[in-house]
């Protein structure tokens, strides 16, 4: 599962994923990446639950979070529960703002700050885009938003 956020102004979005494995020799993959501006806030809850028959369950789950501005908030929760039956379940989650030499690049290529953070976001959701490519399954996924 791929999914891309960009929220802006006041917004603010609750994500909340779970990747239930119940058989064996079963995989997952999920990547959630939100580029937030102003003081827009995102809160990214991701669950991988492995019954005790899911026996060699590969399961990925990462949230990556591209912050553009001072005021802007994220928090992150990847949580995975499993038996020990269970091959790998690698998780977690990464938030930054953009470094100071990045955003030289991005003023000599823009003039006003939503250009450069629209240029910014193009290129953190390219990874997205290039995944859903080459993976087997794309489905789109379903995310719920609610604005202040």
């Amino acid at each position: 599962m791929l999914a891309l956020t960009v929220a802006q102004g006041e917004q603010e979005f609750d994500q909340r994923t779970l990747q239930s494995h119940q058989a064996p020799h079963t995989g997952s993959n999920l990547l959630y990446k939100n580029a937030l501006l102003d003081r827009a806030r995102t809160i990214f809850s991701g669950l991988i639950i492995v019954d005790p028959e899911a026996q060699k369950t590969d399961a990925y789950q990462s949230n990556r979070n591209l912050l553009l501005s001072d005021d802007a908030e994220t928090n992150s929760l990847p949580v995975w529960r499993s038996r020990p039956t269970m091959s790998g379940a690698p998780h977690g989650a990464t938030s930054g703002h953009v470094d100071a030499e990045q955003m030289f690049y991005l003023e000599s290529a823009a003039s006003r700050q939503r250009q450069r953070a629209s240029c910014s976001s193009s290129v953190f959701s390219r990874r997205c885009s290039r995944s859903s490519k080459t993976k087997t399954s794309t489905r789109p996924c379903a995310m719920r938003s609610e604005s202040n």
